[in-house]
């Protein structure tokens, strides 16, 4: 048994050094030890500093107060560095198969508890204990070694939230052996970790605008009603020599600590011994759907107007998979979350908008164009990324290239010129511009969309690669991702200057000449529409045998890895 459980954690530390670098040999040990080094050099000097603060500072006045400060950003520091490691690490999991084990002779409560112990081995833990620990050991040289009750007090703290974060992991893996499932929650994760982001300055700005009279009462509820406030009520009460109030947030945190742990083990078992299943199988299965439309009424099976068969289905092919791809759709999804938060504390921190140049307001709905046409950057760029499959299969067929190159370029363009378009208007409605800059800004995205799908064309011919499903797992990091996205990011700014001349190119005239009517911003618009039209044009055409050429180095770049 002891060496099936050395096997076992053998095989969890390769799992933590393959998830710090995946290189090999000297190299592999040289970057271990240089991250190694780093934190601990890092989490040494924090634990110096609190430990002198906590010996040398005045801390004790006005009720340990500053304790309590101190302690909360101690907290909030830790627990925004585990926020980003587990945005960073649930894409992967290291927990064992655990079906496999059943065949050895080992306990599953003994593969859960070295699972959650190495669960505890992370650079936030590192920066979190030691620092915890020095500053309850310097407030006890101070204060009297009462205050060492907070030591043990930092250890449950880090227990209990490591348990729930470990629950919430194992459930989440179980959760991602659906692939399809997996996908949704990949998308879904960020956008949650950005809303709990943006979270505190909403309630800040949202709250109430008067705090109350003596700040020390709400910070003082807050730490009581809020668990993670339990240890700088701890540190507090000890520095004042309460230790029952002490004692009470401690044995709080341990019970916080041992329920999560039981949770998951239950559950674990139960998937892993099928028992799921078999609640599953006693269910009666559902009636088959029978199709309420014939074949030829399918979504793919349709003609777009102005196209023929085989641009249209490119069209709509691409359009449907680019629409489930799970990066399109947080690509999709992030600008409007993003903007409506800022949106909320720009409004509520100034009462409003203030009363902006005429020229300024004009120019904001073309302004607004950049940042949807930004997020989807990466699918513009690269056009064969997402479908590397589909891309083997389309080059077998003998349709001519300039087919599949338009029809890509439609369904990117209305996938993503459908939020661009949406930005112009929302932009429109809230700074109340003249008329006009809503037209100008339409006749914009026109040009904008064509220019970006030419030059995306270009990039994506020449530098491609592949864009995973998962949205937050990475094939290394690729020389041509990363210049792509620099050399597109570069170019946005020079195809957006032109629609930002013509969104302000009537406000100039009329202050250089009193009473000018003629709506040239409009006229301009539409010429450089035409110019960008012809351009796409010819782009197209050269592409075309770009694109015949490069075909197996494409194939090769994007089909390339696991998916």
């Amino acid at each position: 048994m002891f060496e099936h459980l050395a096997t076992i954690l053998w095989l969890k530390s390769r799992f933590v050094r393959h998830s710090m670098t995946k290189a090999t040999g000297i190299l592999s040990v040289i970057l271990i030890a240089c991250v190694v080094t780093g934190v601990c050099f890092v989490a040494v000097g924090f634990s110096l500093g609190l430990f002198f603060l906590g010996v040398f500072g005045d801390l004790g006045e006005q009720d340990a107060l500053p304790v309590l400060a101190i302690s909360d950003g101690l907290v909030f520091f830790f627990c925004v560095i585990w926020l980003v490691s587990i945005l960073a690490e649930v894409q992967r999991s290291d927990l064992i198969d655990m079906r496999k084990l059943m065949y050895l002779p080992v306990s599953l409560k003994s593969v859960f508890g070295i699972n959650f112990a190495f669960s505890l081995l992370t650079p936030a833990g590192l920066l979190f204990v030691f620092p915890g620990m020095a500053f309850a050991t310097g407030l006890a040289v101070r204060h009297g070694p009462l205050v060492l009750l907070g030591i043990p007090a930092v250890a449950v703290f880090y227990l209990c939230l490591a348990g729930w974060t470990y629950y919430v992991r194992g459930w989440l893996a179980v959760l991602m052996e659906n692939r399809r499932r997996r996908r949704m929650l990949l998308m879904m994760l960020p956008m949650a970790f950005i809303a709990i982001g943006y979270g505190p300055q909403l309630l800040i700005h949202l709250g109430p605008r008067k705090l109350p009279a003596d700040p020390r009462t709400l910070l003082a509820a807050v730490n009581v009603f809020l668990p993670p406030g339990w240890l700088p009520l701890a540190l507090q009460s000890l520095v004042r020599g309460d230790a029952l109030t002490a004692l009470a947030c401690t044995a709080g945190l341990a019970g916080l600590a041992v329920l999560p742990l039981s949770m998951g083990y239950r559950a674990t078992r139960n998937h892993y011994l099928g028992l799921q299943s078999r609640r599953e199988r006693k269910r009666k299965p559902e009636a088959a759907l029978s199709p309420k439309h014939p074949i030829e009424d399918a979504f793919l099976a349709r003609d777009l107007p102005g196209l023929d068969e085989e641009t249209s289905a490119m069209a709509l092919a691409s359009f449907t998979m680019l629409s489930r791809h799970p990066v399109v759709r947080m690509q999709l999804i992030a600008p409007f979350l993003v903007a409506a938060i800022l949106f909320t504390l720009y409004v509520v921190r100034t009462d409003g908008f203030p009363n902006l140049p005429a020229i300024v307001r004009n120019a904001i709905p073309t302004a607004a164009l950049a940042w949807p046409l930004l997020n989807g950057s990466v699918f513009f760029a690269n056009i064969f990324g997402a479908d590397g499959n589909g891309f083997r299969s389309l080059i077998l067929l003998p349709t001519p290239r300039r087919k599949y190159l338009l029809g890509k370029n439609i369904a990117h363009a209305a996938l993503f010129g459908a939020p661009t378009v949406l930005f112009a208007i929302l932009a429109f409605a809230v700074v109340r511009p003249e008329p006009l800059a809503l037209l100008i800004a339409l006749i914009n995205a026109v040009y904008a969309l064509l220019l970006i799908s030419a030059c995306g064309n270009l990039i994506s011919l020449y530098m491609p690669f592949k864009i995973s499903s998962d949205s937050m797992r990475g094939a290394g990091n690729n020389p041509k991702a990363v210049l792509g996205a620099f050399l597109f990011l570069f170019l946005l700014p020079l195809v957006l200057g032109p629609p930002l001349l013509c969104a302000v190119i009537d406000g100039g005239l009329a202050h250089l000449y009193p009473g000018w009517w003629f709506p040239s911003g409009v006229l301009l618009a539409v010429v450089f529409a035409g110019l960008a039209l012809l351009t796409y044009r010819k782009a197209l055409v050269a592409c075309e045998r770009l694109l015949a050429a490069r075909e197996p180095k494409i194939l090769e770049a994007v089909t390339k890895g696991k998916d």
